[in-house]
């Protein structure tokens, strides 16, 4: 009897490993199917609500046929059909900018998961940057007042996240220039924001990324920048740690004189 329970165990389980891979193939390309379809429907009902929405189903039918790809190869086909769509939802949102944006962003996802898993990563490393620019392009205002808009501080994390994506280039691929780009993103979202503190640490970030491509000197003149900015601001910290310091230079420098006009006088009523 037990033999029998055995045996059956190992048959059930036998046919549990042979079916599994088989469902998955067939739900991977009943999928891309699905997706084709719909992006066929969007190119029938181009400037209506539907073609938004055809896109979207597209879209998502696309992710999950990631998560179901027979190889890497697959998988990637997956991603980049994904990324294109949501580029494409770009162009037919009626959501406003700040949707838009988290479109783009979506995009810039797949392109970085593509270059963990080719291995291109200044190709698509450099399509995902392009994705996050785009973003921080967008205009400000939405013509929809119920939709989201674009605002500064949504354009630092755009230009921030581009400089992350420059940064790994860097890393992944030993090119150095590719940390000059990242410092140029955290110098060109300082023009976004008035608070001091952002700003001076996209000065701080930039001047890192210099310090990595190996360029100190750019490095210290934006320090320097930096430090000009905080000191013709107002910047509360500096300007009481430099008028501290001052104050106490000339203390000192009074207490070092009394001192030497007192030892000067002793010395004096010595001679005498």
């Amino acid at each position: 009897m037990k033999k029998r329970l055995a045996l059956f165990a190992v048959v059930v389980l036998l046919c549990t490993l042979c079916t599994v891979p088989a469902h998955a193939a067939v739900s991977y390309e009943w999928l891309l199917k699905v997706a084709k379809q719909n992006e066929e429907m969007a190119a029938g009902d181009v400037g209506k609500i539907d073609e938004m929405l055809d896109y979207e189903m597209a879209v998502h039918m696309y992710e999950t046929a990631a998560t179901l790809a027979p190889d890497k190869e697959s998988e990637v086909e997956c991603y980049l059909n994904a990324a294109r769509v949501y580029r494409l939802l770009v162009d037919v949102s009626h959501d406003g900018t700040g949707q838009a944006a988290n479109r783009y962003d979506s995009a810039a996802k797949k392109y970085e998961l593509v270059a963990e898993i080719t291995g291109e990563y200044e190709y698509y490393y450099g399509l995902a940057a392009q994705m996050h620019l785009e973003a921080a392009k967008l205009p400000g205002r939405s013509d929809n007042l119920a939709a989201y808009d674009m605002n500064d501080d949504k354009r630092l994390k755009e230009y921030d996240m581009a400089a992350v994506d420059y940064e790994l280039i860097a890393e992944r691929t030993g090119k150095n220039e590719y940390y000059i780009k990242a410092a140029e993103m955290h110098l060109e979202a300082t023009k976004l924001v008035t608070l001091h503190s952002k700003i001076v640490n996209e000065y701080e970030l930039a001047a890192k990324d210099y310090e990595l491509a190996g360029e100190q000197e750019l490095a210290d003149k934006i320090r320097r920048n930096s430090m000009a900015f905080m000191l013709s601001e107002g910047y509360p910290e500096i300007v009481f740690g430099i008028g501290g310091l001052a104050v106490g230079f000339f203390a000192a420098m009074l207490i070092f004189r009394k001192k030497k006009i007192a030892v000067s006088s002793t010395s004096t009523d010595d001679e005498e």
